[in-house]
């Protein structure tokens, strides 16, 4: 699978509100950084508990990706307008 298609993937189950899809596909130590939040850490421990507590919180949240851009090394960037 391609960084775009893991990228589209992961956002469609953000917005499906599918935590335990999301873990599925992320490994246990891939690092995590929630900037505005001041969090960093392995997706198991920081990144689980976030997305269970943002799918909690907004179980209708709408997570609409206009442009996805996949850098050199495969990380995937949603710019901000």
């Amino acid at each position: 699978m391609s960084a775009r298609e893991l990228a589209e993937k992961f956002f469609g189950h953000v917005e499906a509100g599918e935590v335990g899809e999301i873990l599925g596909i992320m490994t246990p130590d891939a690092a995590v950084s929630l900037v505005p939040l001041n969090r960093h850490g392995p997706m198991a421990a920081d990144g689980a508990s976030y997305l269970r507590e943002l799918a909690r919180a907004f179980p209708d949240l709408m997570v609409r990706v206009r442009r996805l851009f996949v850098t050199a090394d495969g990380t995937g960037v949603e710019p901000r307008r």
